[in-house]
């Protein structure tokens, strides 16, 4: 059955506008002042207003049969919203913790859902895929503009002090770790069609796209950004032009090395190591585990862990542990952890079986067609991006960001979308 052009616009449109605009305006760094006009709360739920049009069109397509849902994803996310919303119950303010459930999973999870069940075409999600590629580049220029000329773009708008982030660009997005988060989780598209395409002109805007990109994430000084990039690199090249993984430990190496010889970075013994004691980081996760002690089974309910680590001696840098899964721990206890894995492993599981076994994967590679394009290297491309946004998890909450967790969760759909073969 063919579906009603209106719901299929509302829908893709919503899509496209949130991989468009919200790379653009730093919501969570905007001057509350604004407020006077009642702009800025418009813009903070921008995110959320257009994921609602997604969601809502979404659901007037599923009743009406248009569409169907598969695999077992909707079962995992469904299992996993309820025992978060159940989680809310052991809040200190429940109210709050069922509004940042409701906001999180409405501009996380079901889009996801959305997404991967929507009957989308594989020429709507490579074009989704481009879109996010585009922004990515033109964040990217405009963060090397900033590092070379000193011009920070929404520098009015920020309420945030600059002083944390010295000389670390944060282009339009308003923090360094989110940027190199953002830039990190679509700089394994730029490679495929940078290394893979045929076109020349498309091999050209892969490489521009790749350079700046690249350039960019190095001057946000973002360490989990590094490793999220090493990682997705690495599961790239791994599985298709090995003899470059030589060239890629040799750059990572080299951004380690000129950023701790410029001291734009800690050494990281002396920062994690030798002062564990006092280090903030180090700390904020012994916290969790105490707070996760308190209820071990559900938690203390989405966006408590502030209000319950201040008593036990948390500092105004560490308002959160700075690590996903730490945080999802203390807040949704070991029913929402277990449950967050496991949906992060039924999508890695399912784009992997589009690739198949390695040795397979690579011997279609070594000459390009649509096909090899379409079936092996994209899925590729998205198992990189995914796993190396899941490790950078271990170094901030990424899914608590608008920008990072709307980025993520998109490209999870289109990886599910891919997995669930529709067409």
């Amino acid at each position: 059955m063919v579906q009603p052009s209106l719901f299929r616009g509302a829908f893709i449109s919503s899509i496209f506008a949130i991989l468009i605009f919200v790379p653009l305006i730093p919501f969570n760094f905007m001057d509350g002042n604004l407020g006077k006009a009642g702009l800025y709360n418009l813009i903070r739920f921008f995110p959320f207003v257009l994921s609602l049009i997604s969601i809502g069109s979404w659901l007037v397509g599923l009743r009406k049969g248009y569409y169907k849902l598969y695999g077992s994803l909707w079962i995992w996310i469904s299992v996993y919203g309820v025992i978060v919303l159940m989680s809310c119950l052991t809040s200190y303010d429940p109210l709050k913790s069922f509004s940042k459930v409701i906001y999180y999973l409405v501009t996380g999870e079901l889009l996801c859902l959305c997404i991967s069940s929507a009957n989308l075409k594989r020429s709507t999600l490579k074009k989704m895929i481009y879109v996010g590629m585009t922004v990515c580049g033109g964040v990217s220029l405009i963060g090397c503009i900033e590092n070379i000329f000193g011009f920070l773009l929404f520098e009015n708008l920020y309420s945030t002090s600059t002083d944390i982030f010295y000389n670390r660009i944060v282009a339009t997005v308003g923090n360094p770790n989110p940027l190199g988060t953002y830039l990190a989780l679509f700089l394994p598209f730029f490679v495929v069609v940078a290394l893979f395409t045929s076109p020349m002109l498309n091999k050209i805007l892969g490489f521009v796209g790749l350079i700046c990109s690249m350039t960019a994430l190095f001057f946000c000084y973002s360490k989990g950004a590094w490793i999220n990039w090493f990682f997705s690199s690495f599961i790239l090249l791994w599985n298709s032009k090995r003899k470059y993984i030589g060239i890629l430990v040799s750059i990572v190496l080299l951004m380690f090395i000129i950023a701790y010889m410029t001291e734009k970075i800690e050494n990281p013994y002396e920062e994690y190591i030798s002062k564990y004691q006092t280090e903030h980081r180090i700390n904020s996760l012994h916290f969790s585990t105490i707070i996760w002690n308190y209820r071990p089974l559900f938690g203390s309910g989405t966006g408590s862990f502030e209000y319950n680590a201040r008593p036990l001696g948390l500092n105004f840098r560490n308002d959160t542990p700075d690590n996903m899964f730490f945080l999802i721990l203390a807040e949704t206890g070991i029913m929402g952890f277990i449950l967050k894995i496991g949906l992060f492993s039924v999508m890695i599981l399912s784009l992997g079986k589009i690739t198949g076994r390695i040795e397979k994967c690579n011997s279609v590679i070594q000459t390009y067609s649509i096909e090899k394009f379409d079936n092996y290297l994209i899925p590729l491309a998205l198992i990189a991006s995914l796993f190396g946004c899941m490790v950078n998890m271990v170094t901030w909450d990424v899914l608590y960001f608008p920008l990072t967790r709307t980025a993520f969760w998109i490209m999870a759909g289109i990886g599910m979308a891919y997995a669930c073969e529709v067409e």
